[in-house]
């Protein structure tokens, strides 16, 4: 199996590639009032309206300040969880 793999507070976690539609860099985000501290906005991917969401801060891992965002749209399945 391969794995799309990120670092997040030196821990590495993956993805499977086979479930990885696209990978995007460059993005214009837009935010959305109101939302869970861990959405940092929304994109437009291909037409689908996608949310952006910080991992770090929703796995609880300490702020860093340095963030470097890609737009990954993948198949979420609820074995993953």
């Amino acid at each position: 199996m391969q794995l799309l793999t990120f670092m997040l507070n030196n821990v590495r976690f993956g993805i499977p590639v086979d479930d990885v539609e696209s990978i995007e860099t460059r993005m214009s985000v837009v935010g959305v009032p109101n939302a869970p501290a861990h959405i940092e906005g929304i994109v437009n991917l291909h037409g689908d309206i996608v949310p952006i969401c910080n991992l770090a801060d929703y796995f609880g891992y300490p702020k860093t300040g340095y963030k470097k965002c890609y737009c990954g749209k993948y198949e979420w399945h609820e074995d993953w969880s």
